[in-house]
């Protein structure tokens, strides 16, 4: 009877944070999101603040290490994987006028 192993990945991919902050204030297309402003989409309630998102994808490059747990043992041994990805950024303002990332996903 076959068994399975448990296995543990690590993401060990630094996400440049602040540099997709900065691009997404930097390059926004301030007429565009001026005209978008008239538009009212809380049909809810009056009281809720508008969020206003924008979101890009970034390549990225980085370590993902994998731990494989030996049969029969608890130990793991591990292999480091070179990893280049697209990843998919959400960044979200709101009364601060600042876009900040709030969710990001591996495309792969």
């Amino acid at each position: 009877m076959k068994t399975s192993s448990q296995i543990a990945v690590v993401n060990k991919v630094n996400i440049p944070v602040k540099a997709i902050e900065n691009y997404i204030n930097t390059n926004i297309n301030r007429s565009e999101t001026r005209r978008r402003k008239k538009i009212q989409f809380n049909a809810f309630s009056y009281y809720f603040e508008n969020i206003d998102s924008c979101s890009a994808y970034v390549p990225v490059n980085g370590i993902v290490e994998i731990s494989l747990a030996e049969e029969g043992t608890h130990d793991f041994r591990s292999v480091n994987v070179n990893v280049s990805t697209i990843y998919f950024f959400t960044c979200a303002k709101g009364k601060d006028e600042i876009y900040k990332v709030v969710w990001g996903t591996s495309l792969s």
